[in-house]
């Protein structure tokens, strides 16, 4: 928040990849060392192939390693459960200070701050709110206290920024990116452009790093930075499918059928043909069409950060390939095409690693 800095996952990867790669020179240097020691003493040509194959299976393993971690090493944008552990708390204060439709957005910030780590989880000790400790980097010692003084401040923002809910992105935007740089920008913004750009917060940034001559002056990308995690909390929300019908007939996991044990990839949710089948979150319709497979008619919305819901057995298709849903959006219609026993939507959940997982895991959250 203020003038503090907020690393990113970006610089966190670079890092990684530079460990890596002196890893790898060190290692690459002393199997060099090795052939070279060994070609010098050993006459036979076996021995010197063998060590030109030992030494690019040394390479292949190190490069694999390093796409390893570079694949697998990098935190996708989650809320951590050091940050969760404040929603009961965030709820009240937002409450309090009249944003209670903002509880996931400042626990995403909190998340960007500090990942609910320290005692000053909102970062806020620097703002003009804080009247109980030290306005320095760090000073407030109270993590209750930095949550009430960073939601107090933040609400600030979001009056200033004219914000009255989550879904008025580019004002939220512009409230989040104040929040981080502090004082001044929110009006800066309105009065120069009417508002926020990635480009604006680069030239206050940029502005203000001259005026005080400092290396940095914040983050500039931090209310993207935010919405990240802001989104991915959102993807994770969903809603039944089939509104009215939370009744399962067959669970997700093996099960037997005509005396074969199979997987059941999704939750089957029966209802009478007809029935609208909605959008359990929001996202764009990346399939919506007939399958001899199984499915029948069917579709899948991809939504953000990866993941994709599937339904199935539709007896009418109504958003079609490339519409943008909204949470609650009717889709299709209940149906019993493909391969069904009677009416019912088949709800699948993809992962952003392209697993099929529990559904009820997430439908759980949303309730």
């Amino acid at each position: 928040m203020g003038q503090e800095y907020s690393p990113t996952t970006e610089a966190a990867k670079q890092a990684a990849r530079k460990a890596g790669k002196a890893v790898f020179d060190e290692i690459k240097e002393k199997v060099k060392k090795l052939i070279r020691t060994v070609l010098k003493w050993s006459a036979p040509l076996w021995a010197g192939l063998f060590l030109c194959l030992l030494f690019l299976a040394v390479i292949f393993v190190v490069i694999s390693g390093q796409s390893e971690q570079e694949n697998t090493g990098y935190d996708r944008p989650s809320i951590r459960a050091e940050v969760e552990q404040y929603r009961e708390l965030v709820t009240q204060y937002a409450e309090e200070s009249g944003i209670p439709d903002f509880v996931d957005v400042i626990l995403a910030i909190i998340q960007q701050e500090s990942g609910g780590k320290g005692l000053d989880v909102m970062q806020c000790s620097e703002c003009p709110l804080n009247t109980k400790y030290p306005q320095q980097p760090n000073g407030i010692q109270d993590p209750e206290y930095s949550v009430q003084v960073g939601i107090q401040y933040f609400a600030s923002c979001l009056n200033q920024a004219g914000c009255t809910s989550p879904e008025e992105t580019d004002k939220l935007s512009l409230a989040l990116q104040g929040y981080n740089f502090g004082g001044g920008y929110i009006a800066w913004a309105l009065e120069k452009y009417g508002g926020y750009s990635e480009d604006n917060a680069k030239e206050f940034s940029q502005m203000k790093m001259q005026e005080l001559g400092w290396s940095v002056y914040g983050d500039p990308y931090y209310a993207q930075h935010v919405l990240t995690y802001y989104s991915y909390q959102q993807t994770r929300k969903m809603i039944y499918p089939v509104l009215g019908y939370t009744d399962i007939s067959s669970p997700y996991g093996m099960r037997e059928m005509n005396g074969e044990t199979s997987m059941h990839y999704g939750v089957d949710f029966p209802a009478p043909i007809g029935t609208p089948i909605v959008a359990a979150t929001d996202g764009v319709v990346i399939v919506s069409e007939y399958s001899t497979t199984g499915y029948g008619f069917h579709i899948k919305i991809q939504h953000a950060n990866g993941y994709i819901t599937l339904y199935a057995h539709a007896s009418e298709l109504i958003a079609q390939v490339g519409d943008k849903v909204q949470q609650g959006d009717m889709i299709a219609r209940v149906g019993s095409t493909g391969n069904s026993t009677g009416p019912h939507c088949h709800f699948e959940v993809y992962n952003p690693e392209n697993q099929r997982i529990d559904p009820m895991e997430l439908l759980n959250e949303g309730e």
